[in-house]
């Protein structure tokens, strides 16, 4: 079944082949304090919590004179990556919120693009996808290719941070340097890497049992880790980059359970 429904977009999806590869972009939000969320994974009632714990008035927006940003991993191994993607379309078009590339929003894209094999946990948010119009289910797959493969932002500090979903490498976002699809992929899905920068990187992806920086120099280049394994029942996590601190939620048991 699942398969006749993905070869039913057939037709409709050919013009999208050979995703966007979008490399980086760079931010400004010195007006906005800024807070970055660890990989959500279809949490969408823990999320909910963590916004509220953040000061958002609905559990939807940003608090007041904040702006998101998300690792990536929106979807997949919870039970409402629907509603997540749709949150994150939202804030997103109305630029609350900016979102980088990451492994597993990359291989939901490719898979309603028809650009991968059936199989993984894709499979679970392809189900969710289902629900909807074919129209919707190509916006959201639009919309998840042509994420940035990290961020450079400029905040209220004086220091940069980089946001990317897995790894950094200052080599890589050297001005004007276009990203083969190997080297893409080295933000999205690295398991190890290691920092020397001035700038603090803000990643997800690996997942800790408490959000944690690391020092990868006697230089002070610093690497956070916001992975906390919402989806594995610990928590979800965030940090709070003009007060240095970070804010943890408990998973929400109905984002683990259909009961």
């Amino acid at each position: 079944m699942m398969g006749l429904y993905v070869l039913s977009l057939y037709s409709i999806i050919m013009k999208y082949t050979n995703l966007p590869l979008k490399s980086g972009t760079k931010i400004e939000s010195k007006d906005h304090r800024g807070i970055v969320i660890g990989d959500i994974h279809g949490c969408i009632f823990t999320l909910e919590n963590l916004l509220r714990e953040l000061g958002s008035k609905d559990g939807f927006n940003p608090p007041q004179g904040r702006k998101l940003f998300s690792v990536g991993d929106l979807n997949d191994k919870g039970l409402n990556s629907l509603k997540v993607l749709r949150w994150a379309q939202k804030l997103h078009q109305d630029e609350k919120l900016y979102v980088v590339d990451s492994n597993h929003g990359r291989r939901l894209a490719r898979r309603i693009h028809n650009e991968c094999k059936m199989g993984g946990a894709v499979e679970d948010s392809i189900r969710e996808l289902k629900k909807v119009t074919n129209e919707e289910m190509l916006e959201i797959g639009q919309f998840l290719a042509n994420l940035p493969a990290y961020i450079t932002l400029q905040s209220s500090k004086d220091k940069p941070y980089i946001i990317a979903h897995a790894a950094a490498s200052s080599r890589l976002m050297a001005p004007g340097y276009k990203l083969s699809l190997r080297e893409r992929n080295f933000f999205l899905s690295a398991e190890t890497f290691r920092w020397s920068g001035e700038e603090t990187v803000i990643t997800g992806h690996v997942t800790v049992k408490e959000p944690l920086k690391e020092m990868h120099d006697n230089k002070g280049s610093t690497v956070i880790r916001l992975d906390t394994g919402v989806n594995e029942g610990n928590s979800l996590s965030a940090y709070l980059i003009e007060e240095d601190r970070f804010v943890s939620v408990p998973t929400d048991p109905r984002d683990l359970s259909q009961k």
